[in-house]
């Protein structure tokens, strides 16, 4: 049996909600207003809210309903929720008919435009309205399709009272069960990771990350591999696992180009608020990460967003970024915040062609209780072991992708001599370095940077006759 603790009360979740007053179970006659002589919208506003107005709410900025279901609040897709509990009201209030201004308002509401007028006016009713941040705003709960999880208590909440006035509208679309297993899976992820248990285990302690949404690893995940290695059927499942907590993004805004989509980049960034488990998939072969918006994507720091026509939004990240690709973009490794935010998980194994299965995530997605179970898991390993050791194998992935990122060391180990009595002029190295960057498909450099990195890497830069700059300790190769 899983040791996840249920408890009803209302600890478990961490906070104090609200006072609920009912369930959404409706009454045969409505409850009435103090005063119902009043105009026409604001008395059946009146009605509305005392009767099911707990089952309701407008989000005024972004211009939306939420329904509560009976378990989860839900964005009501063209408002019908809200037209059908006007229309149940309607229909309880031609069933009373001891009160003419109560008959007159079922009249008015078989109208359409009386009927339009009334949804306008409960739009700005401020018992019904919510802002996009009182939404799922609680970083440390995460719905599920059965209850709601406190990663920092690890406790399970089912009370649909007290889940209510949380207003969760993010879920995973699957029910918590303790006893769920998925040996499927397990034997999945054996295979595409070529039994490497160490690796497995930060895997799950990395996807088991994303059920909190606190930024407790400033971290890339990079999935890296040839084709046929299981990635794609990998993050199809736990896409689906994490349902409305995923989010995919575009990935021409995490590398470079001569000229950077900033509205793009801004609107993507924008539909990361909320989210817990954010994906990209397929880098350009050769491109190069663009360092700003991946320190600003895998960082514990604010993001400003944008939303077309909408004001720039920042917001605090709630998400854990991962990329899949069959190419290793290139990065400045002598960057140390790049350095230290990058984790390549290897997919090294590739699988014959006899035994691939079409749409095999389908197959596997039927274990979801299990998965799930295997994701809370991975949580509770984190919350045990960290991960600050790497695996062994992704130690030696991530050395060898460094040193085929790290063009100054690749250009000094082709054209130089290191040695103490050694010197060469740092004009001289930097015109032979942009022309081997040229001819390597890297990025050119100036002197400075270029000075800087040498500095970094151990080497003297100094000053001699009329100021000229010498690289001590380096010799061109004859």
């Amino acid at each position: 049996m899983s040791n996840m603790n249920i408890d009803n009360n209302v600890g478990a979740l961490g906070i104090t909600p609200p006072p609920v007053t009912t369930l959404g179970v409706q009454p045969n006659a409505p409850t009435l207003p103090a005063h119902i002589n009043d105009s026409f919208d604001a008395t059946t506003s009146a009605i509305f809210i005392a009767n099911y107005g707990d089952n309701h709410r407008y989000i005024r900025d972004e211009e939306r309903w939420l329904h509560w279901d009976g378990r989860h609040w839900n964005t009501d897709i063209k408002a019908q929720q809200l037209s059908d509990a006007l229309e149940d009201m309607r229909n309880k209030l031609i069933a009373n008919q001891s009160n003419y201004h109560l008959k007159e308002i079922a009249k008015k509401l078989a109208n359409q435009r009386s009927l339009s007028q009334i949804k306008k006016h409960l739009e700005s009713r401020n018992e019904l309205s919510l802002l996009s941040y009182d939404c799922d705003s609680h970083e440390h709960l995460c719905a599920l399709e059965n209850a709601v999880y406190n990663t920092d208590t690890n406790q399970l909440v089912y009370d649909p009272v007290r889940i209510r006035p949380l207003f969760l509208t993010r879920r995973f679309p699957v029910a918590y069960s303790p006893d769920a297993t998925c040996p499927s899976w397990e034997a999945f992820l054996r295979q595409i990771f070529c039994a490497d248990e160490e690796l497995i285990r930060f895997v799950q302690k990395a996807v088991g990350l994303s059920l909190s949404g606190k930024v407790l690893e400033e971290k890339l995940f990079f999935a890296y591999g040839s084709g046929a290695n299981g990635k794609t059927t990998f993050f199809e499942v736990l896409n689906r696992i994490f349902g409305s907590f995923h989010q995919e993004i575009d990935s021409t805004i995490l590398i470079k180009s001569k000229v950077q989509d900033q509205r793009l980049a801004l609107e993507n960034m924008a539909n990361l608020r909320g989210i817990r488990f954010a994906t990209s998939n397929e880098i350009p072969e050769r491109a190069t990460y663009n360092d700003m918006i991946i320190k600003q994507l895998c960082s514990r720091d604010m993001i400003a967003a944008k939303v077309v026509f909408k004001s720039v939004t920042p917001f605090m990240p709630t998400h854990k970024l991962w990329i899949r690709s069959n190419h290793k973009p290139l990065f400045n490794v002598h960057d140390g915040g790049m350095m230290r935010r990058i984790c390549l998980v290897p997919f090294a194994y590739k699988v014959p062609e006899s035994e691939r299965i079409e749409r095999f995530e389908d197959t596997l997605i039927r274990e979801k209780a299990g998965i799930l179970k295997w994701i809370v898991d991975g949580w509770k390993l984190y919350q045990k072991e960290g991960m600050k050791l790497l695996p062994e194998s992704m130690k030696t992935a991530l050395n060898e992708y460094a040193h085929e990122c790290d063009s100054l060391k690749q250009f000094i180990e082709e054209r130089y001599i290191i040695a103490d009595y050694a010197t060469t002029a740092l004009k001289d190295f930097t015109a032979n370095y942009n022309t081997w960057c040229k001819e390597n498909n890297f990025r050119s450099s100036n002197a400075r940077t270029l000075a800087s990195e040498l500095r970094a890497e151990g080497y003297e830069i100094a000053v001699g006759h009329g100021n000229a700059r010498n690289i001590k300790g380096l010799g061109l190769i004859e």
